[in-house]
């Protein structure tokens, strides 16, 4: 409706177009928030606020230990053997008695051990008895050492061509292998190291399409019609009788239509000619 105004609602109206009708009875803590405004509170001992054990009624009567967590502070203790605190072998009751090489661990202190080589511990082939006499290349390894050898040419050892003996007399391309050290070289004409065309002799005389290669250079061209080089349709000799006959002619319709309705003296063509269908077949 036009000439009024919306007005909003008041909660604390108790009269006018403001009031609110019907609300709710609410309670004291729905408007301050307070815990202690809340109704049929539950009650809470010392130890529900504070947290402290202390403040627990009824508490247990714990032992010293249970404080201290020290084992001497334990009731009625086992009675525990010296090896027990100290973990020491030599704390055991009623301990067997080693002999002198269960302590030290020695092949000299066993008892009734038998006499040993002097290889056994020294571990050298110089302490074996009745060893071979080993000839000086057994220990050195050497050519040289090695009685009657034979006597090696110089080569043997080098491996140099120079020292062979009975060297043939090779020629200087054997060594220099280029073809200026061959004697006797034949007489080449320039051509064969230049490999160019101008120096061959008695070369042909070439026409100017030899190495120009245009169709321009070519002598006798015959005469050719423009469309020749054109490629143009418009340019047919043909095509310009065929204008200057349809210009002084009458064209039929189908002419310049080009559909079959333009056509005159059409066949009598069967429905199926063009339905396709096989019902039109009969």
């Amino acid at each position: 409706m036009s000439g009024y105004t919306q007005l909003p609602s008041d909660w604390a109206a108790v009269s006018g177009v403001t009031q609110i009708l019907n609300k709710p009875t609410l309670s004291v803590v729905s408007g301050t928030d307070a815990y202690t405004d809340l109704l049929d509170l539950p009650i809470i001992n010392t130890c529900g606020h504070s947290g402290l054990y202390s403040d627990l009624i009824g508490q247990p009567v714990i032992s010293t230990v249970g404080h201290t967590c020290n084992y001497t502070d334990l009731l009625g203790q086992p009675v525990i053997s010296t090896v027990g605190h100290s973990g020491l072998y030599s704390g055991i009751l009623g301990l067997p008695v080693f002999s002198t090489v269960g302590h030290s661990g020695l092949y000299s202190d066993l008892v009734g051990a038998p006499a040993l080589a002097p290889v056994a511990t020294a571990g050298t082939y110089a302490a074996l008895y009745g060893t071979p006499v080993i000839s000086t290349i057994g220990h050195t390894g050497k050519y040289s050492d090695v009685i009657g050898a034979p006597v090696l040419g110089t080569v043997a050892t080098s491996n140099n061509y120079g020292d062979l003996n009975n060297l043939p007399a090779l020629a200087t391309v054997a060594t220099a292998g280029t073809y200026a050290s061959l004697t006797g070289q034949p007489n080449l004409a320039t051509v064969a190291t230049s490999g160019k065309y101008t120096d061959l002799s008695n070369t042909p005389v070439l026409a100017p399409v030899a190495t120009a290669g245009t169709y321009a250079s070519l002598t006798g061209q015959p005469n050719l019609a423009t469309v020749a080089t054109s490629g143009k349709y418009t340019d047919l000799l043909l095509l310009r009788q065929l204008a200057l006959t349809a210009l002084s002619q009458a064209l039929a319709p189908v002419a310049t239509a080009g559909t079959y309705a333009s056509l005159t003296g059409q066949p009598n063509l069967a429905p199926v000619a063009t339905s396709w269908n096989i019902r039109d077949f009969w």
